[in-house]
């Protein structure tokens, strides 16, 4: 993964997710729903940085909706081709910067980084994240600025 360029929020110094690093803040340990609830969103935000299309929508209910600034897409038949797209095309990658996990929402603060016409950019994220039975339910993702790559 390229070390982050001169817009990336992220202060200097901090490591950059790649081999030896991971790509998600220290284990804290947590317990019961909540616990189990942070483990669903970190599984996700590991799929999306694999790319790992199949492990993304495993994790996702039959019904979920996601919702990024003016797009909302409904249901894992219509998720399936826009994570298609977007693994394909924005390369998209994810720090975890904060995490706080309640038995059924967990909420995030994020560096996303995605290709756009052939050079990274950085975006500071907050996702939030509802769970329900093992999926995820539900996400709302806010981009700083705009939610439009």
């Amino acid at each position: 993964m390229p070390a982050p360029g001169p817009d990336d929020p992220t202060p200097p110094g901090t490591p950059v997710p790649g081999p030896g690093v991971p790509a998600f803040g220290p284990a804290v340990p947590a317990f019961g729903p909540a616990a189990a609830a942070e483990a669903l969103v970190r599984r996700h935000l590991d799929a999306v940085n694999r790319r790992d299309l199949a492990a993304l929508l495993d994790g996702l209910a039959p019904d979920a909706v996601w919702v990024t600034g003016t797009t909302v897409v409904r249901g894992r038949a219509h998720l399936e081709p826009f994570f298609a797209a977007a693994f394909d095309g924005l390369l998209p990658r994810l720090r975890l910067r904060s995490l706080v996990a309640g038995p059924d929402l967990v909420a995030c603060e994020l560096t996303e980084t995605a290709t756009v016409d052939g050079a990274d950019r950085h975006y500071p994220i907050a996702g939030f994240y509802a769970v329900h039975a093992g999926h995820l339910t539900r996400v709302t993702i806010y981009r700083e600025g705009t939610a439009e790559v």
